[in-house]
């Protein structure tokens, strides 16, 4: 993890001109991601065996606070703020696309290569070693199922020039679109399941294209009452869906007719509207708050290894699992007061084991920010081709045979963005 003292250096450094909300709502987004995971998580050991699954099949009633928790859309939003201004910056400076996407690629996929490194050792050891091989098996695919969003993120990365260049000569026309084909992706999935899956790209688009509102200063000029109507009508149209077609949880739930996330449904179209809202309603009291010393440092730190944070938090929550449960860690029957009253002492376990893989790996993705000169071509021949890694890695998980090709795929792309010889640049002329 990064030190008191450079944490202590970056605040210092902090020009006036940067937009702390910003970084806040990046942070706040994926320790709300986390944390929720944590939180509906239900696994014991019986003789042996391990038996996972979510509370919110168990507590119907807790599937609400998805609402809350699955702040993917927001993450998304705050990603469009960031590549909006990247590219304007990009395009001030003269530099070219090119250097934007190869910086994206290189963050997003040098923390993926340890978590990969790791579980694919892991594994083929656990098995050796006896451990039971259901429980193996779970192990190397839930660990693998935060890349999934990563991989849609680069896919979005890839496509950010163009959508910055729609954003500005289209304005509102562009997310009114992206709803209406994420509506039709809905539809059409009826009796063509596979037309589902494009949301996954459609739908955290539209979120993105969100963010453009914002870092444009769009959106962050309007009043609070204008806000108040887009959340009050948002959140309408969302129990109006919810007591309709399409479940109440905006997370997978076992037994469930279908998921709002996997892949993404209208309803996540609704939650990133809602969501936007509701983020720039706080602004004014957050914003003044993340300006002061200690609750910009925390921001620091969490956005210093943000990735890391959202990649390794579920084999924290494996490790939990593997090692504390057996030992005799308390466990309750779900939804009971006794299991809620236990939450606190597993998220507090949580974070120990986080805060340990953190400090362990959060050192690669410090100091592998500097991606090589690259045109276009090359930044965006490389983000689809480390999204499709990613993808392989995802859906199979680590135990796969395919998982070890996907993974040196990947390894090979963040070569390729980090020191790509000047010749193989050369081959490519357009920016």
């Amino acid at each position: 993890m990064r030190t008191t003292r450079s944490i202590s250096l970056a605040v210092d450094r902090t020009p006036a001109s940067r937009d702390r909300y910003v970084d806040l709502l990046r942070a706040a987004s994926i320790v709300l991601v986390v944390t929720g995971h944590w939180l509906i998580t239900v696994a014991v050991w019986d003789h042996g065996e391990l038996d996972a699954h979510s509370v919110l099949t168990d507590v119907p009633l807790a599937q609400p606070l998805t609402w809350l928790f699955q702040v993917v859309p927001l993450f998304f939003a705050v990603g469009g703020v960031a590549n909006l201004l990247a590219l304007r910056s990009a395009r001030r400076t003269g530099s070219g696309t090119g250097p934007y996407l190869a910086g994206r690629v290189l963050r997003l996929t040098v923390p993926v290569l340890p978590l990969a490194a790791v579980w694919l050792v892991a594994g083929p050891v656990l098995r050796a070693a006896g451990v039971d091989g259901y429980a193996v098996d779970r192990a190397v695919h839930i660990t693998a199922q935060p890349i999934w969003f990563l991989a849609v993120y680069l896919v979005v990365v890839a496509a950010a020039p163009l959508l910055v260049a729609a954003h500005e000569r289209l304005r509102w026309a562009v997310p009114v679109a992206l709803a209406l084909l994420a509506v039709a992706g809905d539809v059409v999935s009826v009796v063509a399941p596979w037309a589902a899956w494009l949301n996954y790209v459609v739908v955290l688009a539209f979120a993105h294209q969100l963010g453009f509102f914002y870092g444009d200063g769009t959106a962050a000029s309007w009043s609070s009452a204008r806000l108040g109507v887009v959340a009050a009508g948002a959140f309408a149209a969302l129990v109006a869906l919810t007591a309709g077609p399409y479940p109440v949880s905006m997370v997978g739930v076992s037994g469930a007719s279908r998921s709002n996330m996997s892949p993404p449904s209208v309803c996540i179209v609704v939650l990133a509207v809602w969501q936007c809202a509701v983020a720039l309603l706080a602004r004014p009291a957050l914003g003044a708050w993340v300006h002061r010393r200690r609750p910009w440092a925390a921001v620091v730190a969490v956005n210093g290894s943000i990735m890391t944070v959202f990649l390794w938090h579920l084999t924290a929550t494996v490790l939990a699992v593997g090692i504390a449960l057996p030992l005799g860690f308390p466990v309750a029957a779900p939804g009971t007061l006794r299991w809620w009253l236990l939450r606190p002492l597993w998220l507090a376990l949580l974070t120990v084991l986080l805060v340990g893989l953190v400090a362990a790996f959060g050192v690669v993705e410090r100091r592998c920010r500097t991606a090589a000169a690259t045109t276009a071509t090359t930044g965006a021949v490389a983000a689809v081709t480390a999204a499709l890694a990613m993808v392989v890695l995802a859906d199979a998980g680590f135990g796969a045979p395919s998982a070890l090709p996907a993974a040196f795929v990947l390894a090979a792309v963040a070569a390729l963005v980090h020191g790509v010889p000047r010749h193989w640049v050369g081959r490519f002329s357009w920016q």
